[in-house]
């Protein structure tokens, strides 16, 4: 298997991995306050990929010093996109905000690829959806905040293949010095959170912890593992395009988990999905052997 091969393969277990998450374990981290389950799991994630590739820590953490303007904005933009992201699935219903951030992502790509017809029909598409289901709870605000968190998905990836060849750099090389920043951010809010909410202090717990490991490896270590291979083997673009699945895929895995389907909204979103990878499709049915020609005497 090639390394294009490897990443599609990535991609799309990035795809699944999210959609079962999002889906199984929305709602075990709900108790705990976000920075303290972000410092928790971030953490976990930075001690893991390090361990696993503890061969390479000089390598990877070399990279810092050498190409330091591009891992700042590296680290940086993946910060900024978690506070982003988390505050769009706040402001905005989380199905909504979800489709906004992955489909934005996808125009984005679908343009630096020249596939302007790809973009405009996806833009279109994304229109109707928002006008037909968000039902007046997507405001201007809370519709930007979430295309914003679609540019900073992609301009993350692109930054993180920058990083990747400036340093010759493998995707767990990458996610080993990837959070540190985000690090940051979540121990100097959870410091705060419990500064000024005393009172939790007392949650700190075994039930914190295995909330903070399960979503760990559930939530973190998965998902990223394969997103980050996936983007440094087949490039931001495609990635982008096979992720756009996720938001379909999370609807039809909670329709089988709670017996509730959204059909109107997981057909749009899928139909919008099956656009942005079209050409994907094509080639693949090109690619197909075809059966022999039957002559008729």
């Amino acid at each position: 298997m090639n390394s294009h091969q490897q990443g599609m393969v990535q991609a799309t277990g990035y795809t699944l991995a999210f959609s079962a998450s999002s889906v199984w374990l929305h709602s075990l981290g709900e108790a705990v306050h976000p920075f303290v389950l972000l410092f928790g799991t971030t953490l976990m994630a930075t001690v893991f990929y390090n361990a696993v590739g503890f061969r390479h820590f000089v390598k990877s953490h070399r990279a810092i010093i050498n190409t330091p303007f591009w891992y700042a904005c590296t680290a940086t933009c993946l910060a900024l996109l978690w506070i982003v992201t988390y505050y769009s699935l706040i402001l905005a219903p989380p199905t909504i905000a979800l489709i906004v951030v992955f489909m934005v992502e996808a125009i984005i790509a679908a343009c630096v690829k020249r596939r302007f017809i790809t973009a405009i029909a996806t833009l279109v598409a994304l229109t109707a959806i928002i006008t037909i289901f968000a039902d007046h709870a997507l405001t201007v605000y809370s519709g930007l905040v979430a295309a914003i968190g679609g540019v900073l998905a992609y301009s993350y990836s692109k930054l993180s293949i920058q990083l990747a060849r400036r340093n010759t750099l493998s995707g767990m090389e990458v996610l080993s010095i990837r959070y540190y920043c985000l690090l940051l951010l979540s121990l100097a809010g959870s410091i705060a959170f419990f500064e000024f909410e005393p009172s939790h202090r007392a949650v700190i717990n075994e039930n914190l912890l295995i909330t903070i490991f399960i979503l760990g490896v559930f939530n973190t270590i998965i998902p990223n593992f394969c997103s980050q291979n996936a983007v440094i083997n087949i490039g931001a673009e495609r990635f982008s395009f096979i992720s756009s699945f996720a938001p379909a895929l999370t609807f039809a895995l909670g329709g089988l988990h709670t017996g509730q389907w959204d059909i109107g909204i997981m057909i749009s979103v899928f139909i919008a999905a099956i656009i942005l990878n079209l050409d994907m499709f094509t080639g693949v049915m090109r690619r197909l052997p075809r059966l022999p020609r039957i002559r008729h005497q």
